[in-house]
């Protein structure tokens, strides 16, 4: 499955999550966080993550796994994983 996650502002490490929906379609969880589709950013989020995650307990993606977006002048565009090292992070939903 593939998991839409916003988040605020990765600077900071007290970031904020939101886990928006999940879909078996990696092509239809591009088209909706790149449309900015039902408001997901909800002028909070500046960044949206789609994760592969597969079924069981504890589960995570990995870095390479995950598709990173940031939010500009309405819609969501691809850029390169933004997060820290340091974060030490699997998974950001």
């Amino acid at each position: 499955m593939y998991f839409i996650t916003t988040v605020t502002d990765i600077e900071n490490k007290d970031f904020g999550t939101r886990c928006v929906g999940y879909l078996e379609s990696l092509d239809d969880a591009v088209e909706i966080v790149k449309g900015n589709c039902c408001d997901i950013c909800e002028y909070t989020y500046e960044y949206a993550v789609i994760e592969k995650v597969d079924e069981g307990l504890y589960p995570f993606s990995e870095k390479e796994e995950q598709l990173w977006f940031k939010y500009n002048d309405g819609i969501y565009e691809s850029i390169d994983n933004p997060m820290i090292d340091d974060f030490n992070l699997h998974g950001i939903g």
